[in-house]
């Protein structure tokens, strides 16, 4: 029973992908959905459904990116939260606890400002630099303890959130609507574009992640 529960659980993406395709303003049922793709592809269609350019348009061109990269995203999250618990051998390490989306958000204001880099380096110097503050200030005598560590996650928080305050004081209004619309996050501007962009970082994080997991796992099973 479990395994069959597993099973479905390996499979449940599929028909969620293919209903989100559905919602939207201009409905499109299942079933054309997968006529659409199937004419994009191949040139044929299963269910005989009506090709025509307003739902393909719709459908490849606006539902599609978002869907793919919304996915892409989650995925890339699930990894990265995995991961950096393991590394710092905390389950209740989070982002937010410490410094981590903060110092990206400093790092994102600082190059849609003032610096000549891609937001996404930036972000991401910043973001580790938080985290390496924050493991530091908690660490003693070579050890770092779950309180020190939520402590002074709460703190280096507080900084950048401090200091990107004072840089929205600072920067020209045109800019703080785009740092305010970056910070809240979207995927509605999602194109095939911004999905080539970003996808090497992510098979780049995937592939790491899955090498270094590796290394551990042979490495513990060679000295028990």
């Amino acid at each position: 029973m479990k395994k069959d529960i597993e099973k479905l659980i390996y499979f449940l993406p599929i028909p969620v992908f293919l209903i989100t395709l559905c919602i939207g303003s201009y409905h499109i049922p299942i079933a054309k959905v997968i006529d659409l793709m199937l004419y994009k592809i191949s040139g044929y269609t299963f269910f005989h459904s009506v090709i025509d350019t307003n739902s393909l348009n719709v459908l490849l061109e606006i539902r599609l990116p978002r869907v793919i990269l919304s996915m892409l995203v989650g995925a890339s999250l699930s990894v990265s939260g995995t991961s950096f618990q393991a590394v710092l051998k905390n389950p209740i390490v989070e982002p937010y606890t410490l410094g981590l989306s903060s110092g990206a958000a400093f790092g994102a204001a600082l190059a849609l400002s003032f610096l000549n880099i891609p937001v996404q380096i930036s972000a991401f110097i910043f973001a580790i630099m938080g985290v390496a503050i924050c493991y530091m200030a908690a660490m003693k005598d070579g050890d770092t303890s779950v309180v020190s560590l939520v402590l002074s996650g709460v703190v280096i928080s507080a900084l950048f959130t401090a200091l990107l305050s004072i840089l929205q004081i600072m920067i020209d209004p045109l800019k703080l609507q785009g740092l305010v619309y970056w910070i809240m996050g979207s995927l509605h501007t999602s194109s095939w574009e911004k999905i080539a962009s970003v996808l090497p970082y992510m098979v780049i994080g995937f592939l790491l992640t899955y090498v270094l997991t590796c290394r551990n796992s042979c490495n513990s099973s060679t000295i028990i």
